[in-house]
């Protein structure tokens, strides 16, 4: 089975396609954006779920992958309801 994992970095997100012998087979890279609100530095996350959901649809018809895992930086959070972010997210 062929794998897409999205690393969602600071300073650095990253799309990997895995093959199946677990050789990198493509990759895709973009750095996010960081604008401010107020007196706060915020991710505009609009922008990265665009470029995550686009990447992995290009591995999809690209590659014919099948599953997808994800991995994030450690001092991230965010806080959600049922249906989108409640608060941004802060560098």
């Amino acid at each position: 089975m062929k794998v897409a994992v999205l690393d969602f970095g600071k300073t650095n997100s990253k799309l990997f396609v895995f093959g199946q012998d677990g050789r990198i087979i493509d990759e895709r890279r973009t750095q996010p954006k960081w604008v401010r609100q107020g007196v706060f530095s915020v991710l505009d996350e609009a922008a990265l779920h665009h470029w995550a959901l686009s990447a992995v649809a290009d591995a999809v018809d690209g590659h014919g992958v099948e599953g997808v895992m994800v991995s994030g930086h450690g001092c991230t959070f965010a806080l959600v309801d049922e249906v989108a972010l409640t608060h941004p997210i802060l560098d």
